[in-house]
C-alpha cells in the first residue's frame, strides 16, 4: 500500500493525503475521516526518512522489547547484542510497555532504520497473519509460549521455555503430574505459565500442577529454607547465555 494508492481509494490528491498524514489543518473533516480510515483499515505506515535515506538496507538487527521493567531481560539483552555483533551487524533496541503494540513498532523501526531482522522479546503469543505483514524482514519471537496464535509452524522462528519437552517426559516415564518452579520468581507471570501448562496437559494427556510459588513471600521463603538445609542456589537465570554475564560480574 502507497500514498497513492490511499488517494485513488479516497478519490483524493496525493497531496491530500499527505497533508492529512502531516497533520495539516487545510483539509475538511470529512475527508480527513475518510483518509484516515483507510489508512488505518491498511496498517499504512508513512516513511519519513524515505527522502533522506539511500534505498540499500542497513545492517541492523532490530530488537523490540515488550515490559520495560522486566530486569529478567536484562542478561538475555546482553547475549543477544552479543551474539549479533559477533555476526557482524548491529543491533537497534526500542522498548515498550506492556500494552504496547510490538508488530507496529516493528513495521516503523523496518523502515526508518532499514532493518535486515527484527527479534520480538516478551512479546504476544496471539499473532495473526495480518497482524504480521507489516514486516518485510525475517522475525524471530522470544516468549513464554512456542504457539503464536493462528501462525503455521514454518512461518515463523522462535526461542521459547522448554516445557513442551517436560510434559513430553512426563507422559514417556508414565508421571502423574508436571509443572514448573518458575512461579516463585516475583518476574514471572504465574497465569501465562499455567495457561500454557494446561494446553500442554491436554496436548500430552498428562496432569498439569498449577502453582504460583511466589504468594505468600513463597520466594523468601524459598531462600530461607535453601540456607537452613545447605541446599545450593545458582546466582543466574539457569540459561546458558546468562552463566557467562554471572561469571563476569563475580570475577571468574
Amino acid at each position: 500500500m502507497t500514498i497513492k494508492d490511499i488517494a485513488k481509494q479516497c478519490s483524493v490528491s496525493v497531496s491530500t493525503v499527505s497533508r492529512v498524514l502531516n497533520g495539516k489543518p487545510d483539509v475538511s473533516d470529512d475527508v480527513r475521516r475518510k483518509v484516515q480510515a483507510v489508512i488505518d483499515a491498511c496498517n499504512y505506515i508513512p516513511n519519513d526518512s524515505a527522502r533522506v535515506l539511500v534505498r540499500t538496507k542497513s545492517e541492523a538487527i532490530g530488537l523490540v522489547v515488550r515490559g520495560v521493567s522486566n530486569p529478567f531481560y536484562t542478561d538475555i539483552i546482553h547475549a543477544i547484542e552479543k551474539t549479533v555483533t559477533d555476526a557482524g551487524f548491529s543491533l537497534v533496541m526500542q522498548q515498550i510497555p506492556s500494552c504496547g503494540d510490538e508488530v507496529q513498532r516493528a513495521a516503523v523501526m523496518e523502515r526508518e532504520k532499514r532493518l535486515q531482522g527484527i527479534i520480538f522479546l516478551g512479546g504476544r503469543f496471539d499473532y495473526t497473519p495480518e497482524d504480521l505483514t507489516m514486516l518485510n524482514v525475517p522475525f524471530v519471537c522470544c516468549s513464554y509460549s512456542n504457539q503464536y496464535g493462528t501462525l503455521r509452524v514454518g512461518e515463523y522462528s522462535a526461542v521459547s521455555i522448554a516445557d513442551e519437552e517436560t510434559a513430553r517426559q512426563a507422559r514417556a516415564h508414565g508421571f502423574d503430574f508436571f509443572g514448573t518452579t518458575l512461579t516463585v520468581s516475583p518476574h514471572k507471570d504465574a497465569q501465562r505459565l499455567n495457561a500454557i501448562g494446561a494446553e500442554l496437559a491436554q496436548q500430552y494427556g498428562v496432569r498439569w500442577l498449577p502453582s504460583d510459588f511466589k504468594k505468600r513471600e513463597g520466594y523468601k521463603r524459598s531462600i530461607e529454607l535453601s540456607k537452613q538445609y545447605g541446599l545450593y542456589r545458582q546466582e543466574y537465570c539457569g540459561c546458558l547465555y546468562s552463566k557467562p554475564v554471572d561469571n563476569a560480574a563475580a570475577g571468574e
